[in-house]
């Protein structure tokens, strides 16, 4: 049975969260059997994320007092952003995520107290707990070495625990990523008008590139929806970049992964490709990719992962690199919030190093002939399933 207080709406700003509303949210061992008496909200990082609203809780209680700090994430106040990530279902993935999955990631997360989401309005909330002291990495500055191999590290540990599981396939809220590419080609026609304006002089070729990738995406599609995910595959965080990675500090603090909005079923290898092309500064990639290839492949092993070859992982990293031109144009158009300084250094700066990555594997060539080599992709997968098919008899 439902109470009233149950069906509370989801609060859309700091000022909805209120000490009734926190009672009757907050799970009974975080009050320690008190109740909130008062809640005090600091809105975070105006303008600096894309997708969501933050604000750190301060929560005092009757009779125990400040609550450790807590922070609060809401749906997006940029209507733009939040139309487009409601319609891909991001919201609803975190609240998700949080409720059914994060406790058996082996990627670490912070606790998470709260998590609702309502499908007709598309508002959400998360209370979790506050990270600090450890820090939040700064993508506009790039990551450094040792920050490169720490997350290298843990991706190859986290993608190994649900390497090629069955359970992905049939979640019915992970799809794979070629169920949410349809929208993408609404995403680049709405974009590329904005790209031009604000890029065109200074990226003229990654403009060619995008509106070469554009015309081949129907039939990159067509392969996609038409066939299971080639394996290898598996759960993927979908945004692993600096801003949504805290790191110890000085003070202390742990190594957690926070904004799992775009959590889907996907290539292991191409969520590498994200993080070393979107975070590393060019020069530093350059110098360190292939080790930093060989080393997730060597911590895949180490977690069990024998029929994956190096050769195999470096041709889907490159695949997964040549992609990113897809990225190119939601960083420049118009579906995200760039109202702050920071939000458009950061646009700059991935669209920098997504650029240059692109340069130097030889994108244009790799994306003339990726329809052929998809199929042969999408058609060896076939026999194989059809082969383990025939010896399961």
């Amino acid at each position: 049975m439902h109470t009233a207080m149950d069906r509370l709406p989801i609060p859309q700003a700091t000022d909805e969260i209120t000490a009734d509303w926190l009672n009757a949210k907050l799970p009974p061992e975080l009050l320690h059997g008190s109740r909130v008496a008062e809640v005090r909200a600091e809105v975070l990082g105006v303008g600096e994320g894309f997708a969501s609203a933050l604000a750190r809780l301060e929560v005092k209680t009757e009779a125990a007092g400040l609550l450790p700090p807590l922070v609060a994430k809401f749906a997006s106040s940029h209507g733009n952003t939040r139309s487009l990530l409601s319609e891909v279902g991001s919201y609803e993935k975190e609240v998700r995520f949080y409720r059914e999955l994060a406790e058996r990631v082996e990627l670490p997360t912070p606790r998470c107290y709260v998590a609702e989401y309502d499908q007709a309005s598309g508002s959400f909330i998360l209370i979790f707990e506050d990270l600090a002291p450890a820090a939040v990495g700064d993508q506009v500055a790039g990551a450094t070495l040792a920050q490169a191999e720490a997350v290298v590290d843990a991706l190859a540990q986290f993608h190994a625990s649900w390497w090629n599981n069955k359970e992905l396939m049939e979640s019915g809220w992970l799809p794979p990523p070629a169920a949410l590419a349809t929208r993408l080609v609404d995403v680049l026609d709405e974009g590329m008008p904005a790209m031009r304006e604000r890029w065109g002089t200074r990226y003229p070729d990654l403009i060619a590139l995008v509106e070469r990738a554009r015309k081949i995406l129907p039939g990159i599609l067509h392969l996609s929806m038409n066939a299971p995910p080639p394996k290898p595959y598996t759960l993927v965080h979908g945004d692993v970049r600096l801003d949504n990675i805290f790191f110890p500090s000085e003070a202390g603090g742990r190594f957690a992964v926070i904004d799992w909005q775009g959590a889907v079923l996907g290539q292991p290898a191409s969520e590498l490709a994200y993080w070393l092309v979107t975070n590393l500064p060019p020069g530093l990639r350059r110098q360190h990719e292939r080790d930093l290839v060989r080393r997730y492949h060597a911590r895949l092993r180490e977690r069990g992962i024998r029929n994956y070859s190096l050769r195999s992982l470096r041709m889907a990293y490159r695949n997964g690199t040549v992609l990113l031109v897809y990225a190119a144009p939601v960083l420049g158009g118009t579906s995200l919030d760039f109202s702050s300084e920071r939000g458009t250094a950061l646009a700059e700066a991935m669209v920098e190093r997504v650029d240059a990555a692109l340069r130097d594997c030889n994108a244009g060539r790799v994306l003339w002939t990726m329809p052929w080599v998809l199929r042969g992709v999408f058609a060896w997968d076939a026999v194989k399933r059809a082969t383990a098919r025939l010896f399961r008899r």
